[in-house]
């Protein structure tokens, strides 16, 4: 298990390098290749020149198709790289096959390198036409992987490994092998060599499968990941300075100045809000020409992803809370904004996208305008569906809750299996004040166990998000398309999570007209958010 949960962390390492590199490279490369296969294959053929010009030709297409691969070589090294003083050098073969905590790793690495080097030895092999193929290609595979490796050792863009030189250039050479060994499958009609025909076109088959796959994860991931820098929101960013503590204050206004330090926003951060809808039905619908009756945000969750922190961080925010929201008559006609309960605003809405944009832009204005870049908001009866798709999750229950389950008494620990999660996270004692906050501690205990377990069983079963995702269609809504699920999912399973990344909001309780409500301390707000979503920056910067 743990070999395939390195393989995936490979090919996520893999498809972050490939996006370094600018996509105009891809596209000039993507030409280059298709001028050269056309040439190849249907313009050379047809010149009325000696046969001996007709294989120079194509011999220069061969060498155009190598040296456009080389160039992508490089540039994948120059891109994807950041120069720094801190490099490494390795010049012990093998050195860390001896770490056997890694070994997983560095059997993905050595193996990615052969097959890096792979079609460069089929490109040469194929232009080749004399007996020392083995020996020339030798010499070119090791001579190009030494001058990659210098380059990364010069410009200090990565580690000069002497286990590169071998299985790049091992690669190389098998890649010449593959040539041979298709040239004499070709020469007689054997019935060995036409074993050998069907067993390479299945395996070229293979490759060219393989080779599909990875490249359609590869564009979903780049194009989630371009996507999600997009601020769903529409409110505009007014965090600002408060006590500057007499610092020096740069003219540079992105700056935050607060306690004698400057912050400047993270705009690598990735922000989703997540809700749980209460509502009458069994789907997520739309009630038309009713306002105020879409149902309401049961449960709200801003889950952020910090690259640069390589942190998950989870924010509760109680639906009592009072903040501005927009606010519609029963026919739909906006009255303006007023101070009420956070989950009313997606009661305003159709129960669908338009609910989710009140919601998620009252939460960014009660934010000081953070960026949201995505939402998901689910019937909060998805619950049990969820839960039991991971194999239940074990929990020890904080407050008697054999009212509605008698499975959930407090102390004891139960593994939630159905409606005993639905109930743990959802009901409330409504008769109680303050309620939604006891609420609110169960469902941090709920998420903390269900995040440990959800891992354990996705490295069993790397379908389950998918399967899941499919089956709770007619109980979500969300702006989270498959490119971007497949990025986040890639990002997230790389990142930390712990209890003390799930957070709530601080504040205090009160008793309304009608309803609890919960009152947010401003100051721990303004202090959490230059926490989460600011970077603290040096006198130099």
């Amino acid at each position: 298990m743990k070999a395939l949960s390195d393989f995936g962390k490979g090919l996520d390492t893999l498809s972050s390098e490939l996006q370094a590199v600018p996509s105009f490279i891809y596209l000039l490369v993507m030409l280059l290749i298709l001028t050269c296969v056309i040439m190849y294959t249907l313009v050379i053929p047809r010149l009325h020149i000696s046969s001996g010009n007709k294989r120079l030709w194509r011999r220069g297409c061969i060498w155009t198709l190598i040296i456009v691969y080389m160039m992508c070589v490089f540039a994948i090294t120059v891109f994807s790289r950041t120069n720094t003083e801190l490099y490494k050098i390795n010049l012990i073969p093998l050195n860390g096959f001896r770490d056997y905590d890694h070994i997983n790793r560095e059997l993905i690495r050595d193996g990615a390198n052969l097959l890096l080097f792979l079609p460069l030895g089929i490109f040469f092999g194929w232009q080749h036409e004399n007996k020392r193929l083995y020996l020339h290609s030798l010499g070119f595979s090791f001579g190009f992987s030494l001058a990659v490796e210098l380059l990364q050792l010069g410009g200090r863009f990565g580690t000069f490994d002497v286990d590169d030189l071998i299985f790049n250039t091992f690669g190389g050479l098998f890649g010449a092998f593959i040539i041979w060994l298709w040239r004499k499958a070709f020469e007689k009609k054997k019935g060995y060599l036409i074993a050998v025909r069907v067993g390479m076109v299945l395996l070229l088959i293979l490759a060219v499968g393989v080779g599909g796959v990875f490249g359609t994860y590869h564009y979903l991931r780049t194009r989630g990941a371009e996507k999600l820098q997009n601020n769903v929101s529409t409110v505009a960013m007014s965090m600002e300075s408060r006590d500057s503590g007499g610092i020096k204050r740069n003219a540079d206004s992105d700056l935050i100045y607060h306690n004698g330090k400057a912050y400047r926003f993270n705009d690598e951060m990735i922000t989703i809000l997540c809700m749980g809808i209460d509502q009458r039905s069994e789907k997520v619908e739309q009630i038309l020409g009713i306002s105020g009756e879409s149902g309401q945000a049961d449960t709200i969750f801003l889950v952020t992803l910090n690259p640069i922190r390589n942190k998950i961080r989870v924010i509760a925010v109680s639906r009592d809370t009072m903040t501005q929201i927009p606010v519609f008559d029963a026919r739909g006609n906006y009255l303006g904004k007023e101070k009420n309960h956070l989950g009313l605003a997606y009661a305003f809405g159709d129960g669908k996208k338009e609910s989710c944009q009140y919601m998620v832009d009252a939460v960014s204005q009660l934010f000081y305008g953070i960026p949201i870049n995505g939402y998901a908001a689910f019937h909060m009866s998805s619950i049990a569906e969820i839960n039991d798709a991971v194999g239940g999750v074990t929990v020890t229950v904080p407050e008697d809750l054999t009212s509605v389950d008698s499975l959930l008494k407090k102390g004891e620990t139960v593994t939630l299996k159905g409606n005993s999660a639905f109930y743990f996270a959802k009901w409330r004692n409504t008769v109680l004040h303050d309620s939604n906050t006891l609420r609110m501690n169960r469902q941090k205990i709920y998420l903390e166990e269900f995040f440990k377990q959800a891992v354990r069983a996705v490295q069993k079963d790397y379908t389950i998000p998918t399967t899941l995702y499919q089956e709770l269609t007619d109980q979500m809504v969300t702006d989270l398309s498959l490119d971007k699920a497949v990025y986040l999912a890639t990002e997230a399973l790389n990142m930390s999570f712990t209890s003390n990344d799930l957070i709530s909001l601080k504040g205090e309780a009160a008793v309304g007209n009608v309803y609890d409500e919960y009152l947010v301390d401003d100051d721990a707000l303004y202090e959490l958010i230059l926490d989460t979503f600011y970077i603290q920056q040096s006198e130099e910067e």
